[in-house]
């Protein structure tokens, strides 16, 4: 079942941009899958953006989230390009943890409960591969210091070079369907 949803109406002065629908299964044991997504947006964007208030009307609306995906961090603020250029995590690291705080906050505000959280690193597109490894780095290194994050290194598993560059345009980036 799919349960397409604004929330302009809900938060007006916050126009949350909802992509996709929500996909569910009616089984109580079932999954509810509800992406937050806007293409080219950077970490900032979303911590940024997102009010508080905001998302928690989207999360009313759709279900409070016992698990969060968070797959972000090829798109970078020059702060984090910088840093990552000259071989510092810091800045994405922060960036991350401040994102991953706000979400969580967020749901134990209303539920009283945080949710577990999915680091997923980015595969090779575009960036050297130091600054991939970086990322990883700093997403794993969040999960060993906070119980509730786990971390899946993407980057390791489907790329640097070994990735399938065969399923992708020739922008690098956007994955061609049906290959």
């Amino acid at each position: 079942m799919s349960n397409p949803i604004s929330a302009s109406s809900i938060v007006p002065e916050r126009q949350l941009t909802i992509v996709g629908v929500s996909y569910t299964n009616s089984n109580p044991n079932g999954v509810r899958f509800t992406p937050i997504a806007h293409g080219g947006w950077k970490i900032t964007d979303h911590i940024n953006n997102y009010s508080s208030e905001c998302l928690n009307q989207f999360f009313y609306a759709n279900g409070y989230p016992t698990h969060i995906i968070i797959w972000l961090g090829q798109n970078q603020t020059p702060q984090e390009s910088s840093a990552l250029s000259a071989g510092n995590n810091t800045v994405i690291k922060n960036n991350y943890k401040t994102l991953i705080g706000k979400y969580s906050d967020v749901v134990n505000s209303a539920i009283g409960v945080r949710p577990k959280v999915l680091l997923i690193s980015q595969y090779q597109a575009g960036y050297y591969p130091e600054t991939h490894a970086l990322i990883a780095k700093a997403q794993y290194e969040i999960s060993q210091e906070n119980p509730k994050v786990s971390f899946f290194n993407l980057y390791k598993e489907a790329g640097g070079k070994n990735f399938d560059k065969v399923t992708y345009l020739s922008d690098g980036v956007h994955i061609v369907t049906g290959k």
